[in-house]
Parts: C-alpha cells; sequence; structure tokens
C-alpha cells in the first residue's frame, strides 16, 4: 500500500474512536434489488453509500434519484466494472469521467468518491483520482457477500467477528444480500453502533 501521507484521498477506515459504521453497497443500481434494499435502509433509518456502474446509471435514472433522494451518498465504481491495474491514462479516464457524467445527468451533482472494481488499483488511478479531486475509497471488513458459496449465516458471522469502530463494509447489491440486511442492521444496532455516509469521514480530513 503506497503511504497516506503521498496520497491522502485515499481511505479506507473512519475513525476509531467513533462507534460509527459504514455501510457501503457496490455494482447497482439494480431494479430487482436495489429498491429493496432502499426500502430496509429507510425503514431502518440508516444511511449509505453506493458505488454505482455508470453503465447501470445510464439504464436505471430513476432508481440513481431515489437514492439520493433518500439521503444517501453516491459514488462513482467505474462505467463497465473492469479490472483497472496496467491500464492506459485513456481507458481508466473515459471509465472514470463516463461514470462521473451519467452521475452529474442523474444528480446534478459530480461525485466525490471513487472505489476501484476489486479493490485493485494502480499508480495511474491514483493520479487520476488525485486530479479529479475523488476520494479513492477501500474498505476495512469485506463478508465476501457477492460469492455464491458464501451462505447468509457466514456473511453474518463475519461482520460479527471483525466489526470495530470506524468499519468501511463493503456490500453488493444484489438479491443475497437482502435477505440479511435487516439481520446486519439489526446486529449492529444492538452493540450500540451507528450508521452514517462517508463524507462524514471526509469532514475530518484535509
Amino acid at each position: 500500500m503506497i503511504a497516506s501521507n503521498l496520497f491522502p484521498h485515499i481511505i479506507w477506515s473512519g475513525s476509531s474512536r467513533m462507534p460509527l459504521i459504514y455501510l457501503t453497497f457496490d455494482d447497482g443500481p439494480d431494479p430487482a434489488s436495489t429498491p429493496q434494499l432502499l426500502e430496509i435502509l429507510g425503514n431502518e433509518r440508516v444511511s449509505a453509500t453506493f458505488f454505482l456502474l455508470g453503465s447501470k446509471v445510464a439504464r436505471h435514472p430513476e432508481i440513481v434519484k431515489r437514492i439520493v433522494a433518500e439521503g444517501h451518498l453516491v459514488g462513482n465504481h467505474s462505467y463497465s466494472h473492469p479490472q483497472m491495474i496496467f491500464k492506459s491514462r485513456h481507458f481508466l479516464e473515459a471509465e472514470v469521467l463516463r461514470t462521473n457524467h451519467e452521475i452529474m445527468k442523474v444528480t446534478g451533482q459530480t461525485p466525490r468518491f471513487f472505489r476501484p472494481p476489486y479493490g485493485r488499483f494502480g499508480i495511474n488511478v491514483l493520479f487520476l483520482c488525485k486530479q479529479l479531486h475523488l476520494r479513492l475509497v477501500l474498505w476495512n471488513l469485506m463478508p465476501h457477500d457477492y460469492k455464491r458459496s458464501v451462505s447468509a449465516d457466514l456473511v453474518l458471522k463475519r461482520i460479527d467477528k471483525a466489526i470495530k469502530n470506524g468499519r468501511i463494509i463493503v456490500l453488493h447489491d444484489n438479491g443475497k444480500l437482502i435477505s440479511i440486511l435487516p439481520e446486519i442492521i439489526s446486529r449492529l444496532k444492538k452493540r450500540e453502533f451507528y450508521f452514517s455516509t462517508l463524507d462524514a469521514i471526509t469532514r475530518r480530513l484535509p
């Protein structure tokens, strides 16, 4: 990992001094799952961050409008979810800027957060984010909910075991998550954690 003092716009954790948890959802919007996730979050009064694919934003702008209208934060997750290591600057710019453009068209705002697909990136991605004033967001808790081999029960156990103040949890906008998200939130609330969007972290950063 490149030193954070060289690239202070990289985020992989919130403050360990506060009982805040940051739920993040990758790969949406999806008409089969996103509305149900939003319903759950609304019922629980929980705010989250959605890292969206530009190609899906273009197809489902009404869902993106709902995400923002209900108080959640929207981030850039590339246009087509490619590997971003050893890619040209031109390719990377197209993926990020095209997604920024799609989100801007729908929300009226340019995203301030970027998560590289698979969490993999090279020096070109770092410099591009710095140039575009994007915070590059990673995570410090991934229960691998997207894997078919990982059961809902195992996802819950992994979160229970690893949860601490300031955890950024990466989840995925899919059908499996719908069945367990209420339980994830319930367990974290019982342990007296609170939920916030990622801009709560950046308010304390340079």
